[in-house]
């Protein structure tokens, strides 16, 4: 599957708790790694990225075990988007011999070797590793965890551990051990890039049917590479039903699909909360002007948490933004509601104005001790749809690569009544 990203600034907080010295040099390393953080996440050009990331590896002896792997993974991920496969695979394996066990880079490294078609022999004893590696690990849950985010956490990890193992197999050629894996991947986690891998494995196997079904379906979500699953659905549709004819309904439909399935998971989390009214605040926003949610009764309003340290937040934002264009002229209210503090009000501000997002931000406090707390809160982004009399219809929490197309319906069905 997709790689899962190294957070240097987490790799970085894990690092702390290993520098041993006086609270001086504790304070003075801790300064150093996030000026490293920062300089790195500035940083657009890849290969500017990876000298930068060579350059703190070599002239900073002191960094621990964690945050070297991190920046390993780092000059690895940029390699790879600059098409540099050897250079990837390198780094990669530099990180690897730092921790031999980590079924995560394993991982990353089996996928990427399996999308190069490279080296296929080791992607697969890679990829079986991180496999049995991470089953082990999944043993034992540990103590500061919920059972239900343990046994999702689980699920997800292998099935995307899964998705690689039965794409490296499809690479090889052994398309009926690909189809077997990927439909336990599928399974596991029903993720739409795994669902492309999946059609395509049916359809090398001779199921054009169930190939047909499949890549409709990943095209209904965001599916890593969207261009060539496309040209993969058509090439299959046309060897099926030797015409375009009714291939366009069949995408409509599948969409439609999926969003209802959405939309009534999403509303059988949010049960706690649907229903009630929507508590009510008054909040600044960036210019100091007040906004109190009472004062809009009468229309639909949509609150978005967020912040710009939250990844998930800046992959959310672009799609809240979609359905508020969507929506502009039928009398719906957008708010963005930052959980930052108001001491970061400028790090907003210079935030938004760069993405010229069209609708207003609203100062929420500091997350844990501000209006998130009122709306119980556990983690962002988390968006809510109040209907015109103020009560909560729909609550949708983290990313959702189809959030713009559910809060588009979820606001017509509210305008209607």
């Amino acid at each position: 599957m997709k790689q899962v990203p190294f957070l240097l600034k987490l790799l970085m907080a894990l690092s702390l708790a290993a520098v041993i010295g006086s609270s001086m040099i504790w304070f003075s390393r801790q300064s150093k790694l996030m000026k490293m953080s920062e300089q790195l996440e500035a940083e657009d050009d890849p290969v500017k990225r990876i000298e930068l990331a060579k350059g703190f590896l070599k002239n900073t002896t002191w960094l621990d075990k964690n945050v070297q792997k991190g920046l390993y993974v780092i000059i690895a991920q940029n390699h790879s988007q600059l098409g540099q496969g050897p250079e990837m695979a390198e780094s990669f394996k530099s990180a690897i011999a730092i921790d031999p066990k980590d079924h995560n880079l394993l991982n990353n490294l089996a996928y990427e070797l399996a999308k190069s078609k490279t080296d296929l022999d080791s992607a697969e004893a890679y990829s079986k590793r991180s496999i049995d590696l991470a089953r082990e690990g999944f043993k034992t849950k540990p103590w500061d965890i919920s059972k239900d985010n343990w046994e999702d956490d689980t699920k997800r990890t292998i099935g995307n551990y899964l998705d690689t193992y039965g794409w490296v197999y499809y690479q090889k050629g052994n398309y009926y051990n690909a189809l077997e894996q990927l439909q336990e991947a599928f399974k596991h986690i029903p993720e739409p890039t795994i669902e492309h891998h999946l059609g395509l494995a049916y359809y090398q196997t001779g199921q054009l049917d169930s190939a047909i079904t499949h890549l409709a379906g990943c095209l209904a979500g965001q599916v890593e590479d969207p261009k060539q699953a496309k040209a993969d659905f058509e090439m299959v549709y046309l060897a099926r039903y030797k015409s375009k004819k009714g291939m366009e309904d069949l995408l409509t439909k599948a969409r439609d699909k999926k969003t209802a399935e959405d939309i009534k998971a999403d509303s059988t989390s949010a049960a706690s909360a649907v229903g009630r009214p929507a508590p009510e605040f008054s909040l600044p926003d960036l210019d100091g002007a007040m906004h109190k949610l009472s004062d809009h009764r009468g229309k639909v309003v949509v609150l978005d948490f967020w912040a710009t340290w939250c990844q998930p937040c800046k992959l959310s934002l672009p799609l809240v933004d979609k359905a508020f264009l969507d929506s502009q002229d039928k009398g719906v209210l957008f708010f963005a509601v930052n959980l930052e503090g108001t001491d970061k009000k400028d790090i907003v501000r210079s935030f938004w104005n760069q993405k010229g997002y069209g609708f207003p931000v609203l100062m929420g406090g500091m997350m844990g001790n501000g209006i998130d707390k009122v709306y119980q809160i556990t983690g962002i982004p988390t968006t809510f749809v109040i209907d015109k009399m103020g009560t909560i219809k729909y609550r949708h929490i983290g990313y959702r690569d189809n959030l713009d197309q559910l809060l588009v319906k979820e606001i017509e069905e509210l305008l209607k009544q």
